[in-house]
């Protein structure tokens, strides 16, 4: 794991999705934009997702885990997807 995987996610950074998230549609891969973090009880960030064919934007708390930085996104060789 390098160094930028490890770093908080900040507000306005654009991340992707390394999970599903199948209640809200959401799929691994999807990226989405941090439109805020909250810190109580734990760590959390509020991230948006503007699915193709919708609306409306699709918004999500999410884990650390869940989220990586997309800058520099490579799909042959980046995390692999963590299926639940």
């Amino acid at each position: 794991m390098d160094d930028r995987s490890k770093q908080m996610p900040q507000v306005g950074h654009r991340v992707r999705l390394n999970t599903d998230v199948p209640p809200l549609g959401l799929l691994c891969g999807d990226t989405g934009l941090v439109c805020s973090t909250w810190f109580s009880p734990v760590t959390v960030f509020e991230v948006e997702f503007q699915q193709s064919g919708m609306n409306c934007p699709v918004r999500a708390l999410l884990w650390q885990g869940q989220i990586e930085d997309d800058e520099g996104f490579d799909t042959e060789t980046n995390a692999e997807c963590l299926h639940t």
